[in-house]
């Protein structure tokens, strides 16, 4: 028996076409409203009354009447719902409020003191939760979900969070259960370099919307992200270019194989690798080298370089995989032509052998390591607004 679509997913469909017109064009009319949708009048006289009853839309003032009584703008409800993004990077956990146009109302920040384990780690989530929540009146209500980034590795089908190597005795961690223990709210764990493409795709123009987000944090991680969509893999752990090795029968990372990139490019390792050298500043971390390098620094100049040659050949490696040419790194704070990003786009170019070398764009994120929370609010809106999925049948 073929399926077919039931009146219910038919009026989500339709719900789900009226919300999006006034999320993107901000503040219309009914009568815009259907023009747009190509619905009938009756059908979105309903659902625009179901949505002002439930403080979702709101009115906000009166168009130009040719006659008659004018026409009510309608707009989204700014003050009534909220998204909240949690950005878990060791030792720092970051917090975004946002409102439905994913504008941040409330930011917090908590940094693990001591040891990062698995109890201090939940009572700084669950803390930093609790002072977000207490900036919404009636959070329960308003709130309409909270996304987690997470380093390490994840199971979107158990919905856990695996391991992550920073957090000691962080094993199986069922993130979702242990907060909705506590708050009545929606919960979604994902990787948190993919949360943060969420950002990166919004304000990227429709013909530039397919590319990988290298993020360099902690570890490095990556994002592919394909005309706007977010490719998260089997299980979540999409990207982890950290841990794909350079090196066969390297160095051991902490992951417990040996050669891992991040053994040699992270940013853990370039620092460690500057201050061993002789006549090397021993305080220096891994900006400061970024701006030695500036300068000038010769050492620094030639870690960096020797960094960014690694980094290259994994870009060039999953620019033969993945077949897409536009890299944008975050995480680093310096100029689109600094040393290190020449050293990166040099040895991309000199081991990708079927695209246009000229094609290949590989640029710094304008968005800092502060914005990371942003993404899950991004992701929980785009959760909100999604789509339902309908069978459509066509006559011959």
């Amino acid at each position: 028996m073929k399926k077919k679509n039931n009146t219910k997913i038919v009026r989500e469909a339709n719900r789900y076409i009226i919300l999006n017109i006034i999320r993107h064009k901000q503040r219309l009319t009914i009568d815009s409203i259907q023009s747009l949708s190509k619905l009938s009048y009756p059908t979105v006289n309903k659902i625009v009354n179901e949505l002002l009853d439930q403080q979702i839309i709101i009115k906000d003032g009166f168009a130009d009447s040719s006659g008659g009584k004018p026409p009510v703008y309608l707009k989204l409800n700014t003050n009534n719902y909220f998204a909240l993004g949690i950005d878990v990077e060791i030792p720092i956990i970051r917090f975004q409020l946002s409102n439905l146009y994913c504008d941040a109302v409330y930011t917090h920040k908590a940094v693990i003191d001591g040891e990062a384990n698995k109890k201090n780690v939940l009572d700084a989530i669950l803390s930093g939760l609790g002072r977000c929540l207490q900036e919404i009146e009636n959070p329960e209500e308003k709130i309409i979900g909270i996304g987690v980034g997470l380093p390490g590795i994840i199971d979107l089908k158990k919905n856990i969070s695996i391991y992550i190597e920073r957090i000691k005795d962080w094993r199986n961690v069922d993130l979702i259960k242990i907060i909705q223990d506590k708050y009545n709210i929606p919960v979604y764990i994902r990787n948190d370099v993919h949360l943060m493409a969420w950002v990166e795709s919004k304000f990227k123009t429709d013909n530039d919307r397919s590319f990988a987000l290298i993020a360099m944090r902690a570890g490095t991680g990556m994002s592919i992200c394909i005309e706007g969509d977010v490719y998260e893999g089997l299980y979540g752990n999409a990207g982890f270019l950290g841990h794909t090795t350079v090196a066969v029968d390297g160095e051991l990372c902490k992951c417990g194989k040996k050669g891992c990139l991040d053994v040699y490019a992270s940013k853990e390792a370039i620092v460690h690798n500057y201050q061993a050298l002789p006549d090397a500043r021993k305080d220096a971390d891994f900006s400061t080298i970024l701006d030695l390098a500036s300068s000038g620094d010769e050492l620094a100049v030639k870690v960096l370089t020797d960094a960014g040659k690694l980094i290259g050949v994994a870009i060039a490696n999953s620019i033969e995989i993945i077949d897409v040419n536009h890299f944008i790194l975050s995480g680093i704070s310096c100029n689109n032509d600094h040393v290190f990003l020449e050293s990166i786009r040099k040895t991309v170019k000199e081991n990708v052998i079927f695209a246009s070398v000229e094609e290949i764009k590989i640029e710094i994120s304008e968005y800092d390591n502060e914005t990371y929370a942003l993404g899950g609010c991004y992701f929980i809106v785009e959760h909100f607004f999604k789509k339902p999925y309908l069978l459509l049948t066509f006559r011959q």
